[in-house]
């Protein structure tokens, strides 16, 4: 019975910490949704070739949206701004 209130007691702190911290979103670069991109559109291609117009057209679409979404955000250029200076700024 100390056992099933010790466990108990972790699964509640556990789930009220992951609550209340909550999980982060997943965040990809510019530059894997730029390959992304070339994979949906690969694919789109290939479909279309083998005659599913259909899955082709819809892949082909997904990959163009994404490559034409693919420019890094401000915040990325200048973080990637700001370490360029930092690395050399010292050598």
């Amino acid at each position: 019975m100390h056992k099933r209130w010790i466990s108990l007691t972790l699964v509640v702190l556990v789930a009220v910490g992951t609550l209340l911290i909550g999980p982060r979103p997943a965040e990809a670069s510019h530059k894997e949704k730029r390959i992304a991109a070339y994979v949906l559109g690969g694919l789109g291609v290939y479909n279309l070739l083998r005659g599913s117009t259909a899955a082709g057209l819809l892949l082909a679409g997904g990959g163009y949206l994404l490559y034409k979404n693919a420019k890094p955000s401000r915040r990325e250029r200048v973080r990637e701004a700001a370490r360029r200076t930092r690395y050399h700024r010292y050598r």
